[in-house]
């Protein structure tokens, strides 16, 4: 519901900057037709990778992973999957 709310916050305010047409704006669009797409399960394999290489880069997502909890969670997810 969370991610809803913020694809049609950011839509609208991609609908009132694509009146000058400005290339932010279109960028902006195009991040928004992104997140609509991987929600609804439409990207290709390939295009699912790309994304899954691009996050496992992020410093951000490396901290998440090599938490002890976190790898807990994953050895455990493991073995029941």
């Amino acid at each position: 519901m969370v991610l809803e709310g913020l694809q049609i916050l950011a839509f609208s305010l991609c609908c009132l900057t694509l009146q000058d047409r400005s290339s932010e704006s279109v960028v902006v669009f195009r991040c928004v037709e992104q997140i609509n797409k991987a929600s609804r399960g439409d990207l290709t394999p390939e295009e699912l990778k790309e994304r899954q290489a691009k996050a496992m880069q992020d410093p951000e997502v490396q901290n998440i992973l090599s938490d002890p909890v976190m790898r807990q969670v994953k050895a455990v997810a493991s073995i029941v999957f």
